[in-house]
């Protein structure tokens, strides 16, 4: 019964739901195109290695990259950077990690340390303890820097800091 009406009344429903079909479009679209140029353009980055820490409830992972002469010397630029990690096989969205290297490393890695928590860190620890299949193409978009706190605090007279733990 409710199709017929859909049907009957099919001019008012696409006024109604074109707008979110557009937006959904509009929105999704570019990290699709990223996605995809970054699998066919870079091939996803090599993993040189991973390191599987703890037990079956408190895993944590490394994942180790090789770091490019652009990384190192945007490195230098600000602390705490961090990448976007996307795995086409477990998830086409875009996952935020923070770099765990520094520019004072000996080694010219770019290192990411995780915990298992959630879908994505799940899939990926299990994805990558599976020693038959090939190790999954990553992609890597980065470095990415969040606001840098410490030099915006000094432009004023009092600072409140408070931590929690």
């Amino acid at each position: 019964a409710m199709l017929i009406f859909a049907i009957m009344h099919i001019r008012f429903i696409v006024l109604y739901i074109l707008p979110s079909i557009l937006y959904y479009v509009c929105t999704t679209s570019p990290i699709v195109i990223q996605m995809l140029a970054n699998f066919f353009l870079d091939k996803g980055r090599k993993l040189e290695e991973f390191t599987i820490i703890g037990g079956p409830f408190g895993e944590c992972a490394e994942i180790v990259f090789p770091k490019t002469a652009a990384c190192a010397i945007v490195e230098n630029k600000q602390a705490a950077p961090y990448v976007r990690i996307c795995v086409p096989e477990i998830s086409l969205l875009w996952h935020p990690f923070t770099v765990a290297t520094t520019p004072h490393d000996k080694d010219s890695k770019l290192k990411i340390l995780f915990r298992r928590y959630g879908y994505f860190t799940t899939t990926l620890i299990n994805r990558l303890k599976e020693q038959k299949r090939p190790l999954p193409i990553i992609l890597v978009d980065g470095y990415y820097f969040g606001p840098d706190w410490v030099t915006a605090a000094l432009h004023h007279d009092e600072v409140l800091i408070v931590a929690g733990g």
